[in-house]
């Protein structure tokens, strides 16, 4: 029996799944993003009884995460895809309804007319260097906005409030990179790569740190060409006769990858 796909659209809240069954009749339902919600999918699915099964998911960052972990204990197959395809895909076929219900069948038949790969979870140890870095990021945000501050006060007493506001987000951010060095050292694939991406001209210690908590493995990617897409960092190019000549430039179709700090390296 060939897999039957159920696409799921997911938010914040809920996530509707919808999939075809051997008839050719869509079946559809909505559940809320909780593990109360994740066991009545299971439910539902077993009571459609549909055998052999292919979930298939857009890349929401936190959203997605728990089910897609649920779906894998569960044994279930599942794909993880990046929304500009499901999008583009979409509009290939001249789509005109914008609904979570139309989202789910959209995906859904995006996954039985196109190859998707698996999804593989992160480990534990990868899964903390995530948090921990794009805790970091969030940080270093909060100490620009208040530098920036600084530059257009003139009261001393609002500045010495900004300055030790400042000087208590940079020891969390010391501290939290501690961690995460310790973390790193303390595996071995995670040192290895760390240590081969910074013997890299223009690549430095956080840049390393982001590269590998963004990206699920290196060495699933056969070439650079791969990793150069999945960051978004590959030229997107619009020519068309001697009409349309569009400007080069980066696509930014990756992941959250931080293309902004890879692309500074691509300068060097």
């Amino acid at each position: 029996m060939s897999k039957v796909v159920v696409g799921i659209d997911i938010s914040k809240k809920t996530f509707d799944a919808s999939f075809k069954n051997q008839h050719g009749n869509w079946k559809h339902s909505k559940f809320d993003n909780t593990s109360k919600g994740f066991i009545q999918f299971n439910e539902w699915i077993c009571q459609h009884n549909i055998g052999d099964i292919h979930v298939v998911m857009e890349a929401t960052g936190r959203y997605s995460e728990k089910l897609s972990y649920y779906c894998y204990n569960l044994g279930l197959s599942i794909s993880v895809v990046n929304p500009a395809r499901i999008k583009y895909y979409g509009q290939s076929k001249l789509s005109r309804t914008k609904t979570d219900k139309a989202d789910a069948r959209l995906i859904a038949d995006f996954a039985m007319h196109n190859e998707v790969g698996l999804w593989v979870p992160k480990s534990s140890e990868h899964v903390k260097l995530q948090e921990l870095t794009r805790r970091i990021d969030n940080l270093k945000g909060d100490k620009t906005c208040l530098m920036n501050r600084i530059e257009g006060s003139s009261d001393k007493g609002i500045i010495k409030i900004y300055e030790s506001l400042i000087s208590s987000i940079q020891k969390k951010i010391d501290s939290l990179e501690k961690k995460i060095l310790d973390i790193v050292k303390k595996d071995e694939i995670l040192s290895r790569d760390y240590n081969n991406l910074c013997s890299y001209p223009g690549i430095g210690q956080w840049t390393a740190l982001t590269i590998l908590s963004e990206i699920p493995d290196i060495e699933m990617f056969d070439h650079a060409k791969q990793l150069t897409a999945y960051a978004g960092l590959n030229p997107s190019v619009r020519q068309s006769g001697t009409s349309v000549s569009g400007h080069r430039a980066i696509s930014k179709m990756g992941g959250r990858v931080n293309y902004a700090n890879l692309y500074i390296c691509q300068l060097w």
